[in-house]
């Protein structure tokens, strides 16, 4: 798994800096959407999804037809939801409570976006590729009958390594258009960093993006 992770970093530094030069005429794409993410846990329950954003600016370098490659830069929201009971000093139940995962991260996919047969004005394609983000907020609340607390969560990595799949599709002939993208986000990265803890958490995101070309 090391080694498929060192694979991936590699494929996003090459990307990024060979495509300019190996590549056909750029194109610019501005995206925005929402999130709906989770956080897995091995030895615990995964949590629930929770709602967030994705936003940034996508680059298009023609490889051959029908391929290009794509490195974006997207402002990410994932994290996760849990519901649960609170239990007071004596053991009883003590009202409802949720905790909400803030994980926020820079993310810089290189994307692969392979053309299908055109369907009318609609182009569709596949996307696939590793993305690598870095973490900007990493935080969970709690909110129970007492209140609402905010703590950091010290533990979570720094940085994540993961691989987005998914389809798309743009309307509209030549290099302008809208793209409409469903894609999902599989972290690669064990983000559990406390020295004595066993349990592997991991990002889930699900993402549905529109985008403007250029």
């Amino acid at each position: 798994m090391k080694m498929f992770r060192l694979i991936c970093v590699v494929v996003i530094a090459a990307g990024l800096l060979a495509a300019p030069a190996l590549a056909g005429p750029l194109g610019k794409t501005i995206k925005g959407g929402v999130s709906y993410a989770k956080v897995t846990n091995d030895q615990f329950d995964d949590s629930d999804r929770e709602m967030g954003f994705a936003v940034g600016m996508a680059f298009s370098y023609d490889l051959v037809p029908g391929i290009s490659l794509n490195p974006e830069v997207l402002y990410v929201q994932q994290g996760g939801k849990y519901e649960f009971t609170m239990i007071d000093e004596y053991g009883m139940p003590a009202g409802n409570a949720e905790m909400v995962w803030d994980l926020d991260y820079i993310q810089i996919p290189v994307l692969a976006r392979v053309s299908l047969p055109v369907v009318g004005s609609v182009l569709p394609t596949l996307i696939a590729g590793p993305a690598l983000s870095y973490n900007v907020k990493k935080e969970y609340t709690t909110e129970g009958s007492a209140g609402s607390v905010t703590e950091e969560l010290d533990y979570i990595k720094d940085t994540d390594l993961s691989l987005i799949f998914g389809l798309g599709m743009k309307l509209g002939a030549g290099p302008a258009g809208v793209n409409l993208e469903l894609r999902y986000n599989h972290g690669l990265t064990d983000l559990n960093d406390s020295v004595d803890g066993t349990a592997k958490i991991q990002n889930r995101s699900l993402q549905a993006l529109v985008g403007v070309s250029f």
